[in-house]
């Protein structure tokens, strides 16, 4: 495909080259994605192998990376604005990180597949993801990450086998 078209270069200007390769690292990344998210499934399905890493994280700073690598890879393609939000519930400040304990990469999997979702089902308009900080009666702290779009929403066919795997308007 296009790896062969770049590697004959014939009549083709750097920018269409540089079009090119963006193309073929992007398809290459989500290649990556979908087989981690393969080699989970087998590992949690076999309940041998998936271990989870947990560390301090800060939710806010795997959101904004995530976001930046989802707008590199799909939003360009989908006529779509990412907002980011971040609050204190029950105040009027803004955060700059809210620390939780958790696996960094697992995090990142499912805020990324998250938004990916969003992206691809928002023809355009506005995907919103909202990080807030609630705390208890008890005084404990609490993230609580929404990912809202303008997109067609689940198809009501697919609702009872929603968290089936591999569940899609298809089947």
């Amino acid at each position: 495909g296009l790896a062969e078209v770049l590697q004959s270069r014939k009549g083709i200007n750097i920018q269409e080259q540089e079009e090119l390769l963006a193309i073929i690292i992007r398809n290459a990344k989500r290649l990556k994605a979908l087989t981690e998210n393969i080699l989970d499934l087998t590992r949690i399905e076999s309940q041998s192998s998936l271990t989870v890493h947990k560390e301090i994280v800060n939710i806010q700073e795997v959101i904004r990376d995530e976001v930046s690598d989802v707008k590199s890879q799909l939003a360009k393609e989908h006529n779509v604005t990412i907002n980011v939000e971040g609050k204190v519930i029950g105040t009027d400040s803004t955060i700059d990180e809210i620390l939780v304990e958790a696996d960094r990469l697992r995090l990142m999997q499912v805020v990324s597949n998250l938004l990916t979702n969003a992206i691809k089902f928002t023809e355009h308009g506005t995907v919103s993801i909202r990080i807030e900080r609630r705390i208890d009666n008890s005084g404990s702290n609490h993230a609580i990450v929404s990912i809202k779009d303008n997109g067609q929403g689940i198809d009501p066919s697919i609702m009872s086998r929603l968290f089936e795997k591999f569940a899609t308007k298809c089947d």
